[in-house]
């Protein structure tokens, strides 16, 4: 059982157009009568649908598992695809021998000089200023509610 919703999309397109495929042997052409439809347009007879479904179960069976295999086969493989690029990003960003993360340790930092910390995590200096500004500002907090209680 295939919990993705495109596998029945699918399935459903593949039976779609081998359905339209077969109405398509046996429909006609219907010529305009005058004051009617305009254009021609296809026309099945009700007594030609019974070549369109009737198929042997057998040729039945195999172009039903036919659909579902194509129809899986493309859900596969895009799931296929997601597992290979998971599993490259997984292997060439956390957990392979050469990652950032097994460089970037403890030690590292620790030997880090503090101008190259500073360098490497610093803050800009607007974010800075406006720290500082509102560090000000509560400061200056219980001076304003002295002066408001008065």
């Amino acid at each position: 059982m295939c919990s993705n919703h495109y596998l029945g999309e699918n399935l459903e397109t593949a039976r779609a157009a081998r359905l339209k495929e077969a109405a398509d042997e046996v429909a006609q052409v219907m010529t305009p009568i005058s004051g009617f439809t305009p254009t021609p347009t296809n026309v099945i007879k009700v007594d030609h649908l019974e070549h369109v479904a009737g198929i042997s179960n057998l040729k039945y069976i195999v172009q039903d598992i036919h659909d579902i295999f194509k129809a899986n086969y493309t859900v596969v493989r895009k799931r296929f695809v997601d597992n290979v690029c998971m599993q490259a990003t997984d292997y060439h960003l956390v957990s392979g021998p050469e990652t950032a993360l097994k460089l970037f340790s403890p030690t590292l930092v620790g030997n880090l000089m503090p101008g190259q910390l500073e360098v490497i995590a610093a803050e800009n200096s607007a974010s800075v200023q406006s720290r500082k500004e509102f560090c000000r500002q509560i400061e200056s907090l219980p001076e304003g509610r002295k002066v408001s209680a008065t």
